[in-house]
């Protein structure tokens, strides 16, 4: 009997052997963007420049911040060469040198806060 049609012909034996067919044929490269080595992505993360390199994403946030503060961020970031997500890590990461006890102390604060929620629960 004749298959209806194309699809009756397909077994699985000969779908298995398309799968594999197709994913060992080396895949053509995306311009403009590559996968980058872990030592890359750590060098990228520090530098802040992650756009286009595939594995070198930085965590992002959304925050409030005041006109009065953003204003400040993108003219004196600007007069430093930095944008304003470059200069806002530059802020930071000046206090936690001048405070370098304050983060332990912190997370010790929240450890001891998350134990007694969970004590009370």
């Amino acid at each position: 009997m004749a298959a209806k049609n194309k699809y009756e012909q397909i077994t699985i034996e000969s779908a298995y052997k398309d799968i594999v067919g197709a994913t060992a044929e080396p895949q053509e490269e995306k311009k403009g963007r590559r996968t980058v080595t872990l030592e890359e992505a750590a060098y990228l993360r520090r530098m802040g420049k992650t756009r286009g390199h595939k594995g070198a994403h930085m965590k992002r946030m959304n925050i409030f911040i005041t006109d009065e503060n953003r204003e400040y961020i993108e003219y004196v970031g600007k007069m430093f060469g930095r944008n304003m997500g470059e200069f806002i890590n530059d802020i930071i990461a000046d206090f936690a040198k001048k405070h370098p006890a304050l983060l332990e102390q912190a997370k010790e604060l929240q450890n001891v806060f998350n134990e007694e929620v969970d004590d009370e629960g």
